[in-house]
């Protein structure tokens, strides 16, 4: 996933530096998201908020 993220970023942002920063710092946020709600007995709807939000973040990112 990161690594078409960043293709389809570079391609729509003329490979900006900061656009491929955010990125990889949001996919690193949510990794540790995932990590912490694997950990957890049950997914609560705040969890689900919080994932939908990081897609909402990183569609912002890609497409501006």
């Amino acid at each position: 996933m990161r690594g078409k993220l960043l293709s389809e970023a570079a391609k729509l942002n003329g490979a900006s530096e900061d656009a491929r920063v955010e990125i990889e710092m949001l996919l690193k946020e949510l990794e540790e998201l995932y990590k912490k709600i694997s950990m957890s007995e049950k997914v609560s709807e705040e969890q689900i908020k919080e994932i939908l939000a990081y897609r909402e973040k990183l569609v912002k990112v890609v497409y501006g």
